[in-house]
């Protein structure tokens, strides 16, 4: 499928994500089509319906990995995270630069593209070899060298639920250098700028031959 949304079909165990749950570019006005009110959570909760945890009496919808989408708990393309280093402060916002090893790292430049973002991972501390899924998108600054990825990380947004939060929280508080307890991962990059017809921005470019003489990006 070039895009699939999924849904549960009704609403036992599901309802609409309340807002306090979804970072504001995935929330109903923005994000997703066709359904006008944005993403099922499980009731009562900031998880989403569809999960691959089909073992939880609460999960309304089974999710069938390898999935690599918003809020998609399969681990399958996790890299994880070797060491963190904080190195420059501009102001509130902080650059990080994430260690992983080559291989996962040549594999998360070759499916970066132009606008698409990076998720930061983690099962819940409180049980970090099967537990709930934490995460937090990060947009790829830069990757200076093979097993390093920048990213550039603002303060949490405290009117968000303390679960969407977690990872952006935990993230900003590591002190630079490996990371002692590991569960935290780096989830591939997805999405990027497409046209209406689901092109990504670089094929686009490569299937017009040279049509296309300028690009200006707002």
């Amino acid at each position: 499928f070039a895009r699939f949304d999924g849904y549960p079909t009704d609403y036992h165990g599901a309802e609409p994500c309340d807002e306090a749950c979804l970072l504001p570019e995935i929330r109903k006005e923005r994000y997703s089509a066709p359904t006008g009110i944005g993403f099922l959570c499980q009731t009562g909760t900031c998880y989403a319906a569809s999960s691959s945890m089909a073992h939880l009496a609460e999960v309304a919808a089974v999710l069938e990995c390898p999935c690599n989408w918003f809020g998609a708990d399969c681990p399958d393309d996790w890299a994880p995270v070797q060491a963190i280093d904080h190195t420059a402060i501009y102001g509130d916002i902080v650059a990080t630069t994430l260690t992983v090893n080559v291989e996962d790292w040549k594999r998360i430049i070759d499916n970066h593209q132009p606008g698409g973002v990076i998720r930061i991972v983690q099962r819940d501390p409180a049980d970090p070899v099967s537990g709930r899924v934490r995460e937090q998108p990060y947009a790829l600054a830069y990757a200076p060298s093979e097993g390093i990825l920048e990213i550039l990380t603002a303060p949490p947004d405290m009117s968000l639920h303390p679960i969407p939060r977690e990872v952006a929280e935990r993230v900003r508080s590591l002190p630079s250098g490996p990371i002692a307890d590991g569960n935290l991962f780096v989830n591939p990059s997805i999405a990027g700028f497409f046209n209406k017809e689901w092109t990504y921005l670089l094929d686009e470019i490569k299937a017009s031959r040279g049509a296309i003489n300028r690009l200006v990006v707002l």
